[in-house]
């Protein structure tokens, strides 16, 4: 009886701490993931745009743009969220992108 109530107690141990311990190294993975730097952003999005995995290449380009706005790459990964958008079949979205594109950078030399 005695080991029947360890037991019970032991199960109901691992039953509560399983999921605190799983939310924590998610937690853990989330907070890697934030601090990507502008320059690895931007790589990744190069090596989806030219594995032709245009969906997750508009949502890495979208990461780049809303964490650096005024970053090195921000120009760069607007006329690239023209492309991916284009490429992906979103036509929509891709002149969207195009006319916000060139409301921000009306003199851009890619303007064209």
């Amino acid at each position: 009886m005695k080991h029947i109530k360890k037991l019970n107690f032991l199960v109901l141990v691992f039953t509560l701490m399983a999921p605190i311990f799983f939310v924590s190294c998610a937690t853990e993975q989330e907070v890697i993931t934030k601090d990507i730097a502008e320059k690895k952003l931007y790589d990744q999005a190069q090596r989806r745009l030219k594995s032709n995995n245009y969906v997750s290449a508009i949502l890495t380009l979208e990461t780049l743009e809303k964490r650096f706005p005024f970053g090195k790459y921000a120009e760069q990964a607007q006329i690239e969220l023209v492309y991916a958008y284009y490429k992906s079949v979103n036509y929509e979205q891709a002149i969207l992108a195009a006319e916000r594109f060139i409301s921000l950078q009306p003199r851009h030399h890619n303007v064209d």
